[in-house]
């Protein structure tokens, strides 16, 4: 959560201004797999 927030802080610094991906998308790839 928190680099998200980070990244939503400062959208220059991520490649597009909008992530074509939703939150919980980014999380699954975030976050390591666990079963």
């Amino acid at each position: 959560r928190l680099l998200l927030d980070g990244l939503r802080a400062h959208p220059a610094a991520t490649p597009l201004p909008a992530s074509p991906l939703t939150a919980g998308e980014l999380d699954a790839v975030l976050r390591p797999h666990r079963p």
